[in-house]
């Protein structure tokens, strides 16, 4: 046996061993407790517990099951669907929808994930209650499993909040992964209707009919995107994320909505749709306890590579909490949704975008070779006098003021080389003193200027990061790897050198880094690509467990730096990272498209209109003209990708950016659509979305100022309320 495979046979073992729940060679944390089994618990006695303002909760004792009820609204809300459950035979057992909990567990003999429902706790006698200030407090116990889960359910101003504390669960030889929060509770009754849906925030978000057309149909996805630190193999497509955790149930004209307001980070948002025995379709939220990851390892001889669970050592650390508020009449709906959560994010309409947004390509490092020996160059794609040019002929031709993002006019360009481009300016691309001149000239002319930073991945050493001292680990306290994908070949590129995560405590340091080099340059915007919108865990410490602490992280720090007089510019952003945003970048406008889902909505755009400034990318679609509808539809700006010079360089690269980006092939496209759009785009811009609707591509969008929107993307002309559109066109009228 040569040296190499009994070294992978051997760490093989080892991973063996030490990968199961009930390991003690990782240090696993098992959360024992005291667990109490064989009590059949006495149900509560139905009963108002509390209320607050507008609303009450109460207690429905045959099924203990909270209630939640708002003045002025006929539907009371039941953690428990009551009206389904009262009538339901219990000959052949409980429906799921008397579940108020799902549990996820790690069965360690196994190496497996299970899931058991809280359906049969109730009839058993098997939940505890006791009251609390303005709540109750319910315990589930999974005698299966023997796992117990306190569970408060707590009236406040907004509504209900219910929350779950991850050190209170008790487990014993079975390791709990997540818990999913009354399942049933936000939820709309089994039945076709336009206006019986659940919303989900997949990407632009989407929305699942609650009929019932054959098995149940289910989704789930983590909040912030898939955590980076779990082993993935990066690939040139992405699946959009849940940029918000915000989710709700429109059932006729009321609605309930819910916020994770504690513990986004390391939740996700889940869905069970269309269940004829259920009686109904709920959406909630996932609370994930604990950390994994999948590890691949080479056993040798015939067996080859195999996948095994690493499981992280403690829980998650934080607390979790989702509060729900209840809407009713013209406010049941999307809009009435968006408005809530604009209201929780704090935002405020009068905000009004730029008409033409332009991200600049800079360059890249392109691989050369001399005599047989391989090198990288770089390769100018726009340099910062082009740049200006191009801004000066579209000031010219449309009369607009601009954002322009600088992205890959850092050392290394768009290639990923040193944290945050070294923090330095490409000189191939201008001096600090071009920049400082065309910074000096868009202020002229009312326009924006940003220096866009990846201070998120890194390949080499340099501006005071290390790859080995600051780069994020996994669950195996290894440092985290990133590969490219090779698409052709369907396989990781290990030809090409690893990427790494920057560690989580270091984050700080590198957004103060990146708004200190812009002060330098002159410019008054910094830009962060990728660190608005990805989240990622950092098991060097239990605090950045689960992706905890990204939210204050990010979010605090470009508040921080935002205080200091630097404007921030991101792209499709996290909420925490939108809303420390002078300007968003890049909305998202489409779903993750997974087949449960009937269509997608812009609730993300609806959320931003009018109170961020905010744009949608227009060429870089194989649909443009879909994606210009898109924006007009919410009132948002448009934005391009353009390059001066899209050399073979660039076209060669797996930068998909360059392959529509070239400057003088989209310039006429530009000038046309901001032409067609100007009017309009003036009457909404600072204005949100009151309400919108949409049927077989054809949408009618209200803004609160009164102006009606109607956007056909269809290919033959509609009309809507008297005003018609041509296909693939729109047609607007203003309040007056």
């Amino acid at each position: 046996m040569s040296y190499k495979r009994f070294s992978s046979f051997v760490v093989a073992i080892i991973l063996c061993l030490c990968v199961c729940g009930c390991g003690k060679s990782n240090n696993l944390v098992v959360y024992k407790g005291t667990y109490i089994g064989g009590v059949k618990y006495d149900m509560p006695e139905s009963k108002d517990i509390a209320s607050i303002g507008d609303y009450s909760l109460s207690i429905e004792g045959d099924h203990a099951s909270p209630l939640l009820k708002k003045t002025g609204c006929s539907k009371t809300w039941g953690i428990l669907p009551v009206d389904f459950l009262s009538g339901w035979d219990y000959e052949f057992g409980s429906p799921i929808s008397e579940s108020a909990l799902f549990l996820n567990y790690y069965d360690p003999t196994y190496e497996k994930f299970f899931t058991l429902n809280s359906s049969d706790t109730v009839p058993n006698g098997r939940i505890l209650t006791k009251d609390i200030e303005n709540g109750v407090k319910i315990t589930y116990y999974f005698d299966e499993v023997k796992v117990s889960v306190p569970v408060t359910y707590t009236l406040c101003e907004k509504g209900l909040e219910i929350s779950i504390d991850p050190l209170e669960i008790v487990e014993d030889k079975f390791i709990v992964m997540s818990v999913s929060v009354a399942p049933f509770f936000c939820s709309a009754k089994n039945e076709k209707s336009e206006n019986r849906y659940l919303f989900v925030p997949s990407g632009s978000g989407a929305v699942m009919y609650t009929d019932c057309r054959g098995a149940a149909r289910t989704y789930e996805e983590e909040v912030y995107g898939e955590d980076l630190a779990r082993e993935k193999k990066w690939s040139y497509t992405n699946s959009k994320q849940i940029n918000m955790p915000v989710f709700g149930a429109v059932d006729d004209s009321e609605a309930l909505y819910g916020i994770i307001t504690s513990g986004a980070a390391s939740s996700s948002i889940g869905a069970y749709v269309g269940d004829k025995n259920a009686g109904y379709s709920g959406v909630y939220p996932i609370f994930n306890i604990r950390s994994y990851n999948n590890v691949q390892v080479d056993i040798g001889g015939t067996t080859g590579l195999k996948n095994f669970i690493r499981l992280a050592d403690k829980r998650n650390p934080e607390k979790f909490k989702v509060r729900y508020g209840i809407l009713s009449g013209e406010d049941a709906s999307l809009a009435g949704i968006a408005s809530a959560y604009r209201d929780y994010l704090g935002l405020k309409s009068g905000t009004s975008s730029k008409l033409l947004n332009l991200s600049m390509l800079g360059g890249l490092m392109a691989e050369r070779n001399a005599l047989g020996v391989p090198y990288s160059q770089f390769s100018a794609t726009t340099t910062i006098s082009e740049a200006k040019t191009i801004l000066e002929e579209l000031k010219t031709e449309t009369g607009a003021s601009f954002n322009v993002r600088l992205l890959g006019f850092g050392k290394s360009g768009l290639t990923i080389d040193k944290i945050g481009g070294d923090f330095s300016l490409n000189k191939s691309l201008g001096s600090k003193s071009d920049l400082k001149d065309f910074a000096d000239y868009c202020a002229k002319n009312k326009s924006k200027l940003w220096f866009d930073f990846d201070i998120v991945n890194f390949i080499s050493s340099g501006s005071g990061y290390s790859n080995r001292n600051d780069a994020a680990v996994d669950t195996t306290d290894y440092r985290v790897k990133k590969y490219q994908f090779d698409i052709a070949l369907r396989k990781v590129d290990t030809s090409k050198k690893s990427t790494y995560l920057l560690s989580r405590s270091a984050l700080p340091n590198a957004i103060d880094n990146a708004a200190k080099t812009v002060k330098d340059f002159g410019i008054p915007g910094v830009s962060f690509s990728t660190l608005g919108n990805c989240a990622y865990s950092d098991f060097d410490k239990n605090k950045y467990y689960g992706k905890c602490g990204i939210v204050s992280d990010v979010g605090g720090g470009l508040k921080k730096i935002k205080k200091a007089k630097t404007s921030v510019c991101t792209s499709a952003a996290n909420d925490y990272a939108a809303a420390a945003s002078d300007f968003i970048d890049e909305m998202p406008t489409v779903s993750s498209s997974f087949i449960s889902f009937d269509k997608d909505v812009p609730f993300y755009a609806m959320v931003y209109s009018g109170c961020k400034e905010n744009a949608i990318s227009i060429n870089l679609s194989s649909t443009p003209r879909d994606k210009f509808l898109d924006a007009v539809k919410t009132g948002s700006g448009l934005s391009f990708v353009l390059a001066n010079d899209v050399n073979s360089d660039a076209v060669n690269s797996q930068y998909t950016a360059y392959i529509s980006s070239s400057y003088a092939s989209m310039k006429d496209t530009i000038v046309a659509y901001a032409g067609e759009y100007n009017d309009c785009f003036n009457a909404v811009s600072g204005s949100t979305v009151k309400s919108y609707y949409e049927k077989n591509g054809v949408s009618k969008t209200v803004f609160e100022n009164g102006t009606v929107v109607i956007v056909n993307k269809t290919e033959a002309a509609v009309t809507v309320d008297g005003l018609t559109a041509d296909a693939k066109s729109f047609v607007w009228r203003s309040a007056a």
